[in-house]
């Protein structure tokens, strides 16, 4: 969306073929927030930042196309326009309604923004028996947060990457016993880590993994065991884990899959453009939307026939140059910058230094808190400008926005989904109740984003808000 709106900003003809019946990719299942925080300059859930880039999309010339799945692309030399030297276009081969079955389009610059796929038990060879219960984190999550179906209730997750932090979360508001996160290393953001794992109380494991699993009909368990030195499950340590759902949350792989790709790819023309997690896996859908910005930006210089000055318009050009936090680290260390906060603390003028993580945003700043008598009086860091206010929030009085979902009834009697937020963040302690109020939670439709559901919710003082329009 974010390509097809730049592109079309720039005053190009485009078309976005998407071969889903509806708009967005993964983040209507998304119910958690911490999108837009650098494209949109607020933190949202996945349904309401993929609203925010349909209505921008909506506001364009550019031409959708839902339903539609390419099956091939391939080099067009039917029309070579030899006199201005320009190369070959590349045709697409479809299938969909908008087409009345097949069709085939032809392109001067085509955008691959086709994201990722999550890997799956059997990549992975985790050996044992075939039970259900094992299944992606993502397939977990879009039948919890669009079929509201528990996929279980003691449940293992294989891998601790952002999605696999996420959901351990999400499970346990949704009464799930997490038994255990594992992953053969430490990563997702740290935020996540904090909010995800350390306040849920969820066991968390770092340098294990899935060896086996075991059960007939419906996972009885399985087996896990710590990495040794030789990088290899060091077997003599395994230990039998109850449980009867695991999720493999052990990565993504760009997706490409489309006959022809590689004979176009090889052109390196600018013909073809790869945008957000078919490029690389970004660590947010800010980043993913702001490469496509670029990737829109640049197909509309090349697609432009010459015929008029080429010109950005303001906004697209602000979205283009914006830069996320990886960029600006990259940027920093390349120049010589330490990144680093002393691991101990000292005493300088009476005050004592402690090194302490943010965990307000995905910046996750490197701060100083210097403590005296006991009490923090001043926090030295944040990037934001917000320190103490943000320390205080975060560190000594944790609180997070709670995000989650509720039934809705339409006039035809069937029943959905509604994604959900707080209006003011919410004690930690909080966020179970919360939960528990919001499954007995049913309203009508329709709602539009913003409404209000239910008044301080749980006696909290915040006011529970629909993410986005039913």
């Amino acid at each position: 969306m974010a390509a097809a709106w730049a592109a079309a900003r720039c005053g190009v003809k485009t078309i976005l073929l998407e071969r889903a019946s509806y708009l967005g990719g993964v983040l209507p299942q998304c119910v958690h927030d911490g999108f837009g925080l650098y494209s949109e300059g607020q933190s949202m859930t996945g349904p309401h930042y993929a609203q925010i880039w349909k209505k921008k999309l909506g506001a364009t010339d550019a031409e959708i196309a839902l339903d539609t799945a390419v099956v091939s692309m391939r080099l067009d030399h039917s029309r070579p326009n030899d006199e201005k030297g320009e190369p070959a276009q590349i045709m697409l081969s479809c299938v969909g309604p908008a087409f009345d079955g097949t069709a085939e389009i032809t392109a001067r610059t085509v955008i691959l923004a086709t994201g990722c796929r999550e890997k799956s038990r059997g990549q992975l060879r985790i050996p044992g028996t075939r039970p259900a219960g094992i299944m992606t984190a993502g397939t977990a999550q879009y039948m919890m947060n669009i079929q509201n179906r528990l996929p279980g209730n003691k449940v293992v997750i294989l891998g601790s990457g952002d999605i696999g932090l996420i959901m351990a979360r999400r499970l346990r508001l949704e009464g799930a016993d997490v038994r255990l996160v594992l992953g053969q290393e430490t990563t997702g953001l740290y935020r996540n880590h904090v909010q995800c794992i350390r306040e849920m109380d969820i066991p968390f494991r770092s340098g294990w993994t899935v060896v086996s699993v075991h059960g007939r009909g419906r996972l009885k368990g399985v087996m896990a065991a710590p990495f040794g030195d030789d990088g290899e499950p060091d077997l003599s340590r395994r230990e039998y884990i109850r449980c009867n759902t695991l999720l493999i949350a052990a990565g993504l792989i760009p997706e490409r899959d489309i006959e022809g790709f590689e004979d176009v790819m090889g052109r390196d023309d600018g013909s073809l453009l790869i945008a957000g997690n078919a490029a690389y896996i970004h660590d947010l859908a800010d980043g993913a939307a702001i490469q496509g910005v670029r990737c829109g930006v640049m197909a509309a210089q090349r697609a432009a026939d010459g015929s008029e000055p080429f010109a950005v318009p303001a906004d697209v050009e602000s979205a283009a140059r914006m830069e996320m936090p990886r960029e600006r680290a990259a940027k920093y260390v390349a120049a010589g910058g330490v990144d680093a906060v002393a691991d101990e603390s000292s005493e300088i003028a009476g005050y004592g230094i402690l090194p302490e993580r943010c965990t307000g945003c995905p910046n996750s700043c490197l701060l100083e808190l210097l403590v005296q008598d006991g009490d923090i009086v001043d926090v030295r860091g944040a990037d934001c400008g917000r320190g103490f206010e943000m320390i205080s929030e975060q560190i000594v009085h944790p609180k997070r926005f709670f995000t989650g979902t509720v039934m809705i009834k339409s006039a035809g009697g069937t029943s959905s989904l509604l994604p959900v937020c707080s209006s003011a963040p919410v004690p930690v302690t909080e966020l179970m109740h919360i939960a528990r109020l919001c499954r007995r939670i049913i309203v009508n439709d329709p709602i539009f984003a913003g409404q209000i559901i239910k008044k301080n919710i749980g006696g909290s003082g915040a006011d529970l808000l629909a993410s986005c329009d039913s």
